[in-house]
């Protein structure tokens, strides 16, 4: 068990939907940040998880849930290279509710930023990476955003 806190917490992309409580891992981040300190969070945007994944056309469909619902999300993928199929669990968190529960947890938010790009992954099927190599849409970039940061701080 850790019980140290630290001048800064962070947290990358694609940790949230593994979470079915925010609030209780908000929680967990207030208590590792030190007064004064601050908390940043790059993290892929909770819209695209809403997003249908396995389409032949450059559609974006909605096909699941925004807002958390208490139930996780299943989804079943063939392993590369292997005859199975891996089934993983994941939870919805809109930003909204992502916000609110680091407000709640006792942390100030000090900017909350939606990105054109996704960093160093492509789960998109329309995607393109750029060379920086950074990911956006192939088309229709001003329509979604890809991740989010967001930075709070612990005053107390």
């Amino acid at each position: 068990v850790i019980s140290e806190q630290f001048d800064i917490v962070y947290t990358s992309g694609g940790v949230l939907c593994w979470l079915p409580d925010i609030r209780g891992w908000d929680r967990v981040v207030h208590s590792f940040v030190k007064p004064r300190g601050f908390f940043y969070l790059r993290e892929i945007h909770p819209i695209l998880w809403t997003l249908a994944q396995d389409r032949d056309d450059d559609l974006m469909v909605i096909d699941d849930d925004y807002f958390e619902t208490g139930r996780p999300r299943r989804d079943d993928e063939s392993v590369v290279g292997e005859s199975r199929v891996q089934t993983s669990y994941g939870w919805s968190h809109g930003l909204g509710e992502i916000v609110t529960s680091l407000i709640d947890a006792g942390l100030r938010i000090e900017f909350l930023h939606e990105h054109r790009t996704g960093g160093d992954w492509s789960w998109l099927f329309n995607m393109r990476q750029r060379d920086d190599g950074e990911w956006e849409l192939r088309q229709h970039r001003d329509r979604l955003p890809l991740e989010y940061s967001i930075r709070a701080v612990r005053e107390k």
